[in-house]
């Protein structure tokens, strides 16, 4: 017997608290669950918390995907695969003007998948909107909208590796890099279309090795994530998004003699494609 569940997206976002004072919540979850001969449960949660009041906002967005396989065909003695994923971004910003902000941005992480067994920062720079229009066509009443927003933080970020039954060789290292996030929304009618592309090279890293020289592309961090979705009747929207994933320092380690005998693969990318439905207050 085989079982397909999708569950849905469920999206909440509370009233306005006045002019310039905002409170909004999205929370998300989805499934994908296959018995039989083939074997395969995944679950996905995320979040968006986000308040603005007066030249200050803030926002919290974590996300979840639990992963479980097993190899086909499935026997008493079968060991499954996992990948177990954690992500939280989050910021807190004072606006001077209306294009251009300072914001203190964070970041928490943990990959089973990427052998990563925790990594944060946390950073300070500017961010400006360079695009920010906004307008409803006096004859249909289609709403118009583009934003293109670009920040650049520099952080301290601590990498803490994975170890796997004492085989795989503890790679930790701490860095100082620039995040450069780059988002671009446009919204027209019923169609909303999101990016958010986050590019995140080493300026120094440090080792426990002090002979030891890694350079900025053996340990850049990217992150693509892009969705389009469609309203279809009142507040019921339907998209698909896809997510890309990549940390160059893995290819780096993975390199390690030391690595190489423990015939441990060490993946530095990892690509999310789904469907999705969404509910929107507003």
């Amino acid at each position: 017997m085989k079982k397909l569940i999708i569950c849905g997206l469920i999206l909440y976002s509370s009233a306005s608290y006045g002019k310039g004072d905002t409170l909004n919540c999205a929370i998300t979850a989805g499934a994908n669950i296959s018995d039989g001969n083939l074997k395969n449960h995944s679950y996905n949660f995320a979040g968006d918390l986000r308040r603005i009041k007066g030249k200050m906002d803030w926002a919290i967005n974590p996300t979840y995907k639990y992963l479980i396989s097993y190899p086909y065909p499935i026997t008493t003695t079968s060991t499954p695969s996992k990948q177990n994923e954690f992500y939280m971004s989050s910021h807190i910003s004072h606006r001077f003007s209306q294009d251009w902000k300072i914001m203190l941005f964070s970041e928490i992480e943990h990959s089973q998948l990427r052998k990563e067994n925790l990594r944060y920062n946390i950073g300070i720079g500017p961010s400006w909107k360079l695009i920010n229009t906004h307008s409803i066509s006096p004859k249909t009443k289609e709403e118009r909208s583009v934003l293109f927003e670009i920040s650049d933080v520099v952080m301290i970020d601590y990498y803490e590796s994975m170890i796997l039954y004492n085989t795989l060789p503890q790679r930790d290292n701490l860095s100082l890099r620039t995040s450069l996030r780059i988002k671009f929304l446009c919204k027209r009618g019923i169609a909303t279309f999101s990016s958010i592309q986050l590019f995140q090279p080493s300026i120094v890293t440090w080792t426990k090795n002090t002979n030891e020289d890694i350079g900025w592309a053996d340990n850049t961090n990217f992150r693509s994530i892009n969705s389009l979705d469609f309203r279809i009747i009142g507040n019921l929207c339907v998209g698909v998004s896809l997510d890309y994933i990549y940390q160059s320092y893995l290819n780096y380690v993975a390199k390690d003699p030391a690595v190489k005998q423990t015939g441990i693969y060490l993946s530095p990318e990892d690509v999310s494609f789904c469907f999705y439905i969404k509910y929107k207050s507003k």
